[in-house]
């Protein structure tokens, strides 16, 4: 407010006086103007600072109702978002555990159809599992209610055990999974629950969405005193999506929805790692998909 008066001041007392001096002004009558009077040009200072102080108050308010507004329709649209994929993918399996539940009551439990039945059912039971995790662990993360066991883990070798263990999957869907470590350990100061969630997530990502015959890259490297991971694949189909909207909630590249998913993969991972104190960022080019998580190799 000061500030405002000082200018105002300088604008409507002093200048005026400096351009009367020298001729600028016409003259009222006893050769005075306006801004001679100080009562007068004090109570215009006062005036025009409040106006600008005002104007300015109303121009960060309605920047922040713009705001507002537009984090309100983000919220609309979520929900909407999470009525209509949670309504699909709960349905989908739901209804294939209901009618092969009733296959099964009209079959005895010798015939060959009864195992490839009870399979069906058993991962679809799964996946409507994982769905429900899923659902639960987005929930914590938006409330804030997520606990970590922070600990020395080496992500050297918890990157080989899971890449093993996905090694199968891969080559079912013939991707083949090139991984590259340091020779050494290398440790880092993080939960390691969570941590493996995060990598299981994006090779999951991986099996549903890279193109056939293609190779898959997860590399581990030490650059410039930060841990890096970083996952390479190539996409089956165009990610139409900018790299920012695929780690919001409810969001697919797959836009045709003909893979199995829900959109809270890599919203997930992106929190998790945030909250173990690193980065992670998501990079598209063209078909060209890249996750990468930094840490800092404070133990």
């Amino acid at each position: 407010i000061f500030l405002y008066f000082l200018v105002s001041v300088l604008t409507w007392f002093v200048i005026p006086v400096m351009r009367t001096n020298s001729g600028l002004i016409v003259r009222m009558p006893n050769n005075h103007t306006i801004f001679n009077h100080l009562l007068l040009s004090s109570f215009l200072a006062l005036l025009f600072a409040a106006m600008t102080f005002l104007m300015d108050f109303i121009l960060k308010e309605d920047q922040n109702y713009e705001k507002t507004n537009q984090e309100k329709l983000r919220a609309e649209r979520f929900k909407a978002e999470l009525i209509t994929n949670m309504s699909h993918d709960m349905k989908t399996p739901l209804t294939s555990l209901i009618n092969y539940v009733d296959l099964l009551k009209k079959l005895p439990i010798d015939q060959p159809k009864f195992k490839e039945y009870t399979e069906v059912l058993e991962r679809k039971s799964l996946r409507l599992k994982h769905l429900i995790v899923d659902l639960l662990e987005a929930s914590k993360i938006g409330t804030g209610n997520v606990q970590l066991n922070f600990e020395a883990i080496d992500v050297t070798e918890m990157l080989g055990q899971i890449t093993g263990e996905f090694e199968d999957d891969f080559l079912k869907k013939e991707l083949t999974l090139v991984l590259r470590l340091p020779e050494h350990p290398c440790f880092l100061n993080i939960d390691s629950q969570h941590f493996y969630r995060v990598l299981e997530n994006l090779l999951s990502n991986s099996l549903k969405y890279s193109l056939e015959k293609t190779r898959v890259f997860l590399e581990l490297r030490e650059k410039e005193g930060q841990v890096e991971i970083q996952l390479k694949n190539t996409s089956k189909n165009p990610i139409e999506l900018e790299s920012s909207e695929l780690t919001e909630q409810f969001i697919r590249g797959d836009r045709a929805r003909t893979q199995e998913g829900h959109g809270l993969g890599l919203y997930i991972s992106k929190n998790l790692v945030e909250l173990m104190k690193g980065q992670f960022k998501v990079q598209v080019t063209g078909d060209l998909f890249v996750a990468e998580l930094t840490f800092s190799p404070e133990v």
